[in-house]
């Protein structure tokens, strides 16, 4: 259903796993209009730069395994999580047919010192550098149940690891202003940005701009929890979700904090956010809630002025909808969301909301991430708590699961050569 305003019907699936959720962020809302009037919120003109990294790590080990000593010709990098590793893998071999993790391997990069172990990941542009958020996100609360990580199981450290790839060397440990969750690499490498989620105790307020010459970082306040970070793909702005604060916010990346300060309102549970680098300066947010509990959405933002966003439209979704990403077109979006005993990974026509296709992946676990690939009209999904990773494959309508890890993972993947 599309809709301009008001509020989406119940999921009784969704309000099932209402409390389990609420780790992400406060899905007890008001009333979630997604045309509801903006709310601002300013915490003050606040920016701070800190600089304490470790530039070496005698904790990181390499070992090479699988498709042979030649880098493939592009990667794939998984976040392991509580495996504490990263797995380099041959995208051509997934596409390929491989059945686990070892048939399409390439390389391990062991991280036995880092807890609670890799997150989530982006690549530099270059492709040889991984920023590894190293954290718990919200599965450090009641929604680790759902991936195999009880309340408790899961420490509450972390920090953001910059990985050169070819070596396997940790080239710094940076300690971020609260525990990071997503990324957003600048165009030109120059630099990378972490929404900091924080922990199940110690929330954050924060987004960090990392300079990945000196591993200097800048700190801006932000609402509470910033869960998702993107950057556009002229390198000129940023766009953050912040889960329990219900909000957004976009800002210039030369000047940031004035954007961040004057927020726009997403009732419920804010999750996956991105520019859609269109003419139009549009971008999506994934809401895995709307207001009130009500059933998750696609919100599609106008992003013209940075200090404001329109609401253009909304399309109630089913299920527990997280990431989402770009799709096989421009005028298409892809979105993953948990159904029932299965993942969905569905195309929507971003002008009209109509639903293109959907293929259920026949495992649960919690979709943290999705690749997008439209030259090979494929998607890669992680699924922690089926400790699987999932190739769907759009033309043939169908999905093959890979058996992973035996831990909660992998969690989220980076491919090599994505459009960001």
């Amino acid at each position: 259903m599309r809709r301009r305003g008001g509020r989406s019907s119940s999921s009784p699936w969704g309000m099932a796993l209402l409390v389990a959720l609420t780790g992400c962020g406060d899905a007890s809302g008001t009333d979630a209009g997604a045309g509801a009037d903006e709310a601002e919120a300013s915490s003050g003109d606040t920016e701070t730069e800190t600089t304490d990294t470790e530039t070496t790590d005698t904790d990181a080990t390499t070992s090479t395994t699988g498709v042979g000593e030649q880098r493939p010709e592009r990667l794939v990098v998984t976040a392991d999580w509580r495996a504490h590793r990263l797995s380099l893998v041959d995208h051509a071999a997934l596409l390929a047919g491989a059945q686990t993790r070892e048939d399409a391997l390439w390389k391990t990069i062991e991280l036995p010192g880092h807890e609670p172990g890799p997150l989530e990941v982006e690549l530099t542009p270059d492709g040889t550098r991984a920023l590894v958020a190293v954290a718990p996100g919200f599965f450090g609360g009641p929604v680790g149940s759902l991936v195999g990580a009880p309340i408790g199981s899961v420490p509450e450290t972390g920090s953001l690891l910059v990985v050169e790839l070819d070596t396997g060397t940790v080239l710094a440990d940076i300690q971020t202003t609260e525990l990071p969750m997503g990324i957003a690499v600048e165009p030109d490498g120059s630099a990378a940005w972490t929404a900091n989620f924080g922990g199940e105790s110690v929330p954050g307020f924060s987004v960090d701009r990392v300079d990945l010459q000196d591993f200097s970082v800048t700190a801006y306040e932000t609402a509470e929890r910033p869960e998702q970070i993107d950057i556009e793909a002229t390198g000129q702005r940023l766009i953050v979700s912040c889960a329990a604060g219900q909000a957004g916010a976009v800002a210039f990346l030369d000047d940031p904090q004035g954007g961040l300060h004057t927020t726009f309102y997403l009732a419920g549970d804010p999750s996956w956010i991105f520019f859609l680098d269109d003419f139009e300066r549009r971008a999506v947010v994934v809401r895995s809630f709307g207001g009130n509990g009500d059933s998750g959405n696609y919100t599609l933002l106008d992003v013209s002025y940075p200090i404001d966003a329109d609401t253009l439209a909304v399309e109630d979704l089913d299920g527990i909808p997280y990431a989402g990403a770009k799709g096989l077109a421009e005028d298409e979006i892809v979105v993953t969301a948990l159904v029932g005993a299965g993942v969905q990974v569905s195309r929507y026509h971003i002008d009209n909301g109509v639903l293109l296709q959907s293929i259920t992946i026949p495992v649960s676990g919690f979709p943290l991430g999705v690749s997008v690939d439209a030259q090979s009209r494929t998607a890669l999904v992680p699924l922690p708590g089926a400790n699987a990773l999932a190739v769907v494959d759009f033309d043939a309508g169908e999905a093959r699961v890979l058996p992973w890890q035996d831990e909660p993972g992998p969690t989220y993947l980076a491919l090599e050569g994505a459009s960001p």
